[in-house]
């Protein structure tokens, strides 16, 4: 048997499109930032999904309907909550911080 394609392989930020280069600390904190409100939608995304499914099949129990309904609604409370908390940390860092810029990342 070949296992090759177990080994693994380095990617350079480059290949990826990551930003290689960190100038300051708001720069690095930025790109950290955007790379978790990345990660936090990805997520949300595949819970909204994973709650439409369960709502599809759930073929009119009550019980795996409601599990559904909380599962969607989970997904979007969590969404509005990054949201709010990434708009309370750029207007803190815009008003009262050094100003760096999260959407230059």
């Amino acid at each position: 048997m070949n296992f090759d394609w177990l080994v693994a392989t380095s990617v350079s930020a480059e290949e990826i499109g990551l930003p290689n280069d960190v100038g300051t600390i708001g720069d690095g904190l930025s790109n950290v930032i955007l790379l978790l409100m990345g990660l936090i939608g990805g997520l949300a995304l595949i819970a909204l999904i994973y709650g439409g499914v369960q709502f599809t099949l759930s073929a009119g129990d009550p019980g795996q309907t409601k599990q559904a309904k909380n599962t969607i609604l989970y997904a979007v409370v969590g969404i509005v909550l990054a949201a709010s908390a990434y708009m309370l940390v750029w207007f803190i860092t815009h008003n009262i911080g050094d100003g760096f810029d999260f959407f230059s990342g």
